[in-house]
C-alpha cells in the first residue's frame, strides 16, 4: 500500500499510460509523480522545463537529473513518446486529419512529426492511418477523441 492507500494495481489501473513504471511508482518522487501528472494533462501544450521545476520547488536542472533517476527516461524524450502514443490513439479512433492531430498533441513541425512517428511506428502518419483502417480494426468515436 502506498501512503496514500493505493495499491501497486491500483496505480497501474488508474495511469494506463505508465504502466511500464508500475513497479516504481509506489516509491516515486511526489515531485516527479506531479510532473507526470502535469505533462499527462497538458499533452497538447509544452510547458518549459523551468515551469514545471517551478511547480515543484526545484531547479530545471534538478528536475531533469531527478525525473531521468526516478523514471529511467529523460524528461523531452518521456513527453515525445507520450505526443506519439496519443497521435496513434487519434489515428486508430477519430477521423481527424494529420493537422488536426499534431494540433491536438502540441506538434509543429510536419516534418520532424513524421519522422518520429516513422521512427516508432515503421510508417509514415498517413500510411499508418491507412493501413489501420483498411484492416476493419477502425473503432471510431465521432463526439470524443481521448
Amino acid at each position: 500500500m502506498t501512503p496514500q492507500g493505493r495499491t501497486a494495481q491500483d496505480i497501474s489501473v488508474a495511469m494506463p499510460a505508465r504502466r511500464f513504471w508500475s513497479s516504481r511508482m509506489i516509491d516515486m518522487d511526489q515531485r516527479v509523480q506531479a510532473v507526470l501528472d502535469r505533462l499527462d494533462e497538458s499533452i497538447d501544450s509544452k510547458p518549459a522545463v523551468h515551469e514545471l521545476a517551478d511547480a515543484v520547488n526545484l531547479s530545471a536542472s534538478h528536475l531533469r537529473r531527478v525525473f531521468k533517476a526516478e523514471t529511467g527516461v529523460p524528461l523531452n524524450q518521456y513527453l515525445k513518446s507520450r505526443r506519439l502514443q496519443k497521435s496513434k490513439e487519434l489515428i486508430e479512433h477519430t477521423f481527424l486529419n494529420m493537422k488536426q492531430i499534431m494540433f491536438a498533441v502540441g506538434v509543429k513541425d510536419k516534418s520532424q512529426f513524421a519522422r518520429d512517428f516513422k521512427k516508432l511506428t515503421g510508417l509514415t502518419p498517413t500510411q499508418y492511418a491507412a493501413r489501420f483502417r483498411s484492416t476493419g480494426k477502425f473503432r471510431t468515436n465521432i463526439l470524443s477523441h481521448k
